[in-house]
């Protein structure tokens, strides 16, 4: 609602996180769970292989965005121009991977060691979300990916009963991509 009808990716990333935290709070989350399993080696491993995302994305930037200035227009269009942008990038990388991983694995998780349906919603949203600035084939491309990294990190909080090995990779993937989006 907040990218498609309101063009404004400062409302359609509020009310994503207002209904996560709604939700948590309702089902009394257990919050110390995301300082809780962190392992240093899974933690650098995954932080390194997700933080290598946003590398790759600036890489093959003519691959997904074959026009860098619409991608300026486009952060424009959703409020994400001049000094907004820095602001966004710091609030979405801290709140947003703390947010996500306490629902998504943390409430919604499964014990599955194979790919559950809580990774395709996961990834589902995100798609949408990826729609919105390329092209559809390139966006549930992506999908895969993100599902792939729901799995990997459910399968993190599952080994280590906390979600800080996820959280902190979670961080280390939306920093880069931000960073890569802005320097693009």
């Amino acid at each position: 609602m907040g990218l498609y009808y309101l063009h404004s990716a400062w409302a359609a990333m509020l009310f994503y996180q207002m209904g996560m935290a709604a939700t948590l709070w309702r089902r009394r989350f257990d919050w110390s769970l995301l300082w809780r399993g962190w392992h240093m080696g899974h933690g650098l491993l995954l932080a390194l292989v997700a933080g290598a995302s946003g590398a790759l994305l600036w890489l093959f930037k003519g691959v997904w965005m074959a026009d860098p200035l619409s991608l300026d227009r486009l952060l424009q269009q959703f409020g994400l121009s001049g000094s907004r942008f820095p602001i966004f990038l710091i609030y979405f990388s801290i709140v947003t991977p703390i947010l996500e991983e306490a629902f998504w694995r943390g409430l919604l998780g499964s014990t599955s060691a194979q790919i559950a349906s809580t990774d395709l919603l996961f990834a589902g949203y995100h798609v949408l979300v990826l729609a919105a600035f390329t092209s559809i084939p390139l966006a549930v491309l992506g999908g895969g990916g993100l599902t792939i990294a729901a799995w990997l990190w459910r399968r993190q909080y599952v080994r280590h009963q906390g979600l800080a090995v996820p959280v902190i990779s979670h961080f280390a993937a939306d920093l880069s991509i931000m960073l890569a989006v802005h320097f693009l």
